[in-house]
Parts: structure tokens; sequence; C-alpha cells
């Protein structure tokens, strides 16, 4: 079976496509399983639901633990 993979993205998606692209042209020896953003209103998760991949917004749980991430990521 193919490495499933979940795309985090934060806007317009387009490394997300090409990755999607190179998946499906078998490029990359995997399959997108899904598409998360923290935005709603990203333009990416659109382009993500045209390409007929599962695409969905997910809310952080709170700003205060985002900033804690974030901190920690860095």
């Amino acid at each position: 079976a193919p490495l499933r993979l979940a795309i985090l993205i934060s806007g317009r998606g387009s490394n997300m496509a090409a990755i999607a692209h190179a998946c499906r042209e078998r490029r990359i020896a995997a399959e997108v399983a899904v598409v998360l953003s923290e935005r709603p209103e990203a333009q990416g998760l659109t382009v993500a639901r045209e390409l007929g991949l599962d695409a969905r917004a997910i809310a952080w749980p709170g700003a205060a633990r985002r900033a804690e991430f974030e901190r920690a990521a860095t």
C-alpha cells in the first residue's frame, strides 16, 4: 500500500497541489489522504476539493495553546 500523506496548508495550497499531482503521476510513491488548514477560508482547501481530495478546516483549541505550540516549533 502506498504511503498516505496528510498535507497542512495555510493559504493558496500551491505546494499541496504540486504534491498531489506528483502522487497521481506516480512521481511520488504516496497518496494524499487529507488536506488540513486552520483557516477555513484558505484557497488551498478549495483547490484540494477540486482535485477530489478530502479537505478540512480544523480549529486550534485556543490562542494560548497555539502561541505555546509556535514557541516550541521555532
